[in-house]
């Protein structure tokens, strides 16, 4: 594809809008930003406060971006919605430094005498916002992101991908996975019956790889349940005479770690600096419960206390569980006996993530017939009119539009010419995969 006919109306649709896809593909480009001293990315909902996504930086300040789908010369009318968000955004974000407004056009500048161009009216617009921000008492910078300066950062050459995923319509849609998937599905044969819908305990393993709704409320009910506070004001109301004081810290900092965690997002869970305060937290309930006098009657304290206990036990438990760490590092190896489950369990979760909304692509062993690359294999298989890095990064930006993992399943590695190639491959494989964080395996 050429960068200078990029066609914007060419841009893919999310939701039916090719709005909602320009918001989403300026957002994806922002979050590639190298910022200095940048801490965290927040891509916003709607409504959004003004602006569609921002870096929040060490020092608090924010650098924001917000983008208009105009192709021509700016009207009244677009100007208005420009300065209702320029406006609404100062109002929403004091900390807001820096505000870039993505337009994908070039402005004309053909000064022609006594005419304002558009370059002088955007000039003027931003003399105006910066008095605005003056006036409430800030500096902030105001910056567009035109056609030539998204073009600018489409040519890098590790956007190849992002830029096959943006302008191909015809691939990785949501049809497009589910096509790949039953198909793959239908050639499990009799190995998939779809009535033997078997709970297992091993299928939620896949709950922390996928990151899907039930692991964030398996965070959620971590957060929650573990009852201290209600113990704090218990003891605190009895008037108990022990140090509660030890136990702040601790708290404070679990607080914080769920504060920072977006378990449906990329964030690796810090495991060891949670159990660590989680630990520390039950040896200041064991030592309490040593100091209960037994022949104090008020029996409610004594359930609380262990409760509490049990609680973090069974968040220790959790936190340190396959599933917690699949969360983390989202490569899994599955083995087992010949005819026991697998290639079922594999069908199941597929076409349970299928029908709820998260996107798979699932291969079989029996695809990879060659010595070849496996991932020229993949590529071939799935009839892909791109090279391999574009592949991989048109399937992470896909997963990333839509914010959960696009996990990829490969049932009976060692059938077709897997006994053969992925001994030499797998480490190869796994490599490069991980250049691409939103995918799994």
């Amino acid at each position: 594809m050429s960068y200078k006919n990029l066609n914007w109306n060419g841009i893919r649709p999310i939701n039916n809008s090719l709005n909602d896809g320009f918001e989403e593909f300026v957002c994806q480009l922002a979050k590639q930003e190298i910022i200095p001293e940048s801490q965290y990315f927040t891509r916003k909902g709607k409504p959004d406060a003004g602006v569609e996504c921002f870096w929040t930086l060490t020092s608090g300040n924010e650098i924001a971006w917000q983008a208009k789908f105009f192709l021509s010369s700016l009207d009244e009318v677009q100007w208005r919605q420009i300065d209702d968000s320029v406006s609404t955004a100062l109002d929403k974000h004091p900390k807001l430094i820096k505000l870039f407004i993505a337009i994908p056009l070039d402005p004309p500048d053909a000064r022609i005498p006594k005419r304002k161009t558009m370059l002088d009216k955007w000039n003027d617009h931003v003399a105006k916002w910066e008095k605005r921000a003056i006036f409430l008492g800030r500096s902030v910078q105001f910056e567009a992101w035109w056609s030539s300066d998204l073009i600018t950062r489409l040519q890098k050459p590790n956007n190849a991908g992002f830029l096959y995923f943006w302008f191909n319509k015809e691939e990785f849609t949501d049809e497009w996975f589910e096509r790949q998937n039953k198909l793959a599905i239908a050639d499990l044969g009799t190995r998939y019956t779809p009535e033997l819908n078997l709970e297992l305990d091993i299928s939620k393993i896949f709950d922390g790889l996928s990151r899907n709704s039930y692991f964030e409320s398996c965070i959620e009910r971590l957060q929650n349940d573990i009852s201290i506070y209600k113990l704090i004001d218990k003891l605190s109301a009895e008037r108990l005479e022990y140090d509660l004081a030890s136990l702040d810290a601790p708290i404070k900092n679990i607080e914080a770690i769920f504060y920072k965690y977006n378990p449906m997002g990329l964030d690796t869970f810090p495991v060891s600096e949670y159990q660590s305060q989680l630990e520390i937290i039950k040896e200041q309930i064991e030592h309490i419960m040593d100091l209960i006098d037994p022949n104090y009657r008020n029996y409610s304290i004594r359930e609380q206390l262990r409760k509490c206990f049990r609680e973090i036990n069974a968040g220790i438990e959790f936190i340190t569980s396959p599933v917690m760490a699949l969360a983390n590092n989202p490569y899994l190896l599955l083995s087992g006996e010949a005819g026991c489950g697998k290639s079922h369990l594999f069908g199941d979760v597929v076409a349970k993530r299928i029908e709820a909304g998260y996107l798979s692509l699932f291969l079989l062993g029996t695809y990879f017939g060659s010595n070849d690359d496996p991932f020229q294999q993949l590529c071939k298989h799935c009839d892909a009119k791109c090279g391999i890095d574009e592949f991989l990064c048109a399937l992470n930006t896909k997963a990333q539009t839509c914010q959960h993992r696009i996990i990829i399943f490969i049932d009976a590695a060692n059938e077709g010419n897997g006994k053969t190639i992925w001994k030499g491959y797998i480490n190869s494989f796994i490599c490069r995969l991980k250049k691409y964080e939103w995918l799994g395996l």
